[in-house]
């Protein structure tokens, strides 16, 4: 009868005594700092909403207020719920403000939002200690959203933007279209 300890034994000598595993090295690159990434969402979240207060309330005290709300909760608790939240309050100030629905603050509204929901969607999986690579928080498609989203809002602001911001306007948003719709190659 064959003792089964002593035949792990025997292999796991073989195995690690005389035939070794070889080193293997995986680098992850440069790493970004868990609290980094949830003090940044928390900014972004709060970003949102203090923007989107100030278009309805032009009372400096009110929009700090629920901004600095919306950061502490996304401190305390980060989520996408959070960013979703953010998001639902920044679009009812934009649809109660003067100017809805073509406030010139909007696309930088639409950029803090969106760049708040990514993030907090990705702090709910994080701890204040870890690290995290950057690739994963932003992929290419959140690249182009966010850079199509900043050039609607650049054009916006330029002098006498009447034509350029419409084919600025234009051709931000065929890329933003392309980006979201392009299926992945097998």
């Amino acid at each position: 009868m064959i003792d089964d300890n002593a035949l792990v034994r025997a292999i796991r000598h073989w195995r690690y005594k005389e035939k070794p595993l070889p080193d293997i090295g995986i680098s992850a690159g440069r790493l970004v700092p868990g609290a980094l990434v949830r003090l940044v969402g928390a900014a972004a979240v709060g970003a949102c909403v203090g923007l989107a207060t100030s278009a309805v309330a032009p009372d400096a005290i009110a929009i700090a207020m629920f901004a600095a709300l919306i950061c502490a909760w996304a401190l305390i608790h980060p989520c996408y719920q959070v960013g979703a939240t953010a998001i639902v309050a920044a679009a009812f100030c934009l649809l109660i403000s003067p100017g809805a629905p073509f406030n010139p603050m909007a696309p930088w509204i639409i950029l803090t939002g969106y760049l708040g929901l990514r993030l907090m969607m990705t702090c709910h999986l994080i701890t204040w200690k870890s690290k995290v690579a950057p690739a994963a928080l932003l992929n290419w498609r959140d690249a182009v959203i966010v850079a199509c989203t900043a050039a609607i809002g650049l054009a916006i602001r330029l002098p006498g933007a009447g034509v350029w911001a419409v084919v600025i306007g234009l051709i931000a948003f065929l890329a933003l279209a392309a980006a979201i719709t392009r299926q992945r190659q097998a």
